[in-house]
């Protein structure tokens, strides 16, 4: 047995790519990652048929578009000495179903009023709080693992400064959705010796380190532990046990 069998790791930095520059398409590549992950799911096989056989169809359409706007050019070439007719006939044909069609290839709109206007006309704020809630399902992905691979016994998330570029109100609206967003368990469908399909849960455990007042403010008392260093040493308590510590005469303490 590995070790990553038993626990698992996952990381969101505080270092995120979300900027409003005209080329960054953060969100948009976060999607194409999320396609990838949900491609191999069974749950998702259905809808991953339906676009596959749309891109095949469009490849199609687009093909006999080809053929009548590069006639002219194809029968120019045709009349080239050394090539017999109706031998090494040259043709533009369209092969979407050979690209991924949505790394670079897709933005993320959001809707002002009327408009749809791309991802990077957003508020760094709320694009960083979007770019989360991808980079979560992302990583609950791979949480799950390769398609015969099972999910690990213990599965920790770390989050790091959620509220990097947000404005207390979104630090807020983070905190009190972070639970359902994330969720406490890893859900993977098993196909059993019989050939139907299992679902195997792993629970799942998300730790958010934090300097933000308002996000502490709107935490469950008993979940928040506190950092201090002392010498070259760190020291973690549960700020539950302040109460205890303060009622003790020990001097001045420092946090």
């Amino acid at each position: 047995m590995k070790l990553s069998d038993i626990i698992n790791f996952k990381h969101i930095s505080a270092r995120r790519d979300v900027t409003n520059k005209e080329t960054d398409k953060t969100l948009s590549l976060q999607t194409s990652k999320i396609y990838e992950k949900k491609e191999t799911e069974e749950s998702e096989r259905e809808k991953i048929e339906e676009f596959q056989d749309t891109i095949i169809n469009t490849d199609d359409e687009l093909s006999k578009i080809y053929e009548s706007f590069f006639e002219d050019i194809i029968s120019k070439i045709k009349t080239l000495g050394g090539i017999k007719e109706n031998d090494s006939v040259l043709s533009v044909l369209s092969t979407l179903q050979s690209k991924e069609l949505l790394k670079g290839n897709t933005t993320v709109f959001y809707k002002h009023d009327i408009h749809d206007l791309p991802e990077q006309f957003n508020g760094l704020g709320y694009l960083n709080l979007i770019s989360m809630i991808f980079e979560i399902e992302i990583k609950k992905y791979e949480f799950q693992k390769s398609l015969l691979e099972v999910p690990s016994e213990i599965n920790l998330l770390f989050i790091e400064e959620p509220e990097a570029h947000t404005h207390p109100q979104m630090q807020y609206v983070f905190i009190k959705n972070i639970k359902t967003i994330v969720g406490n368990a890893i859900e993977k469908q098993i196909k059993n010796t019989a050939g139907t399909n299992n679902v195997l849960s792993k629970s799942l455990q998300c730790l958010i380190s934090t300097h933000s007042s308002h996000i502490v403010a709107d935490s469950n008392f008993d979940e928040i532990k506190y950092l201090r260093k002392i010498g070259s040493k760190i020291e973690s308590r549960n700020l539950k046990e302040l109460k205890f510590l303060y009622n003790k005469k020990i001097g001045t303490m420092i946090f």
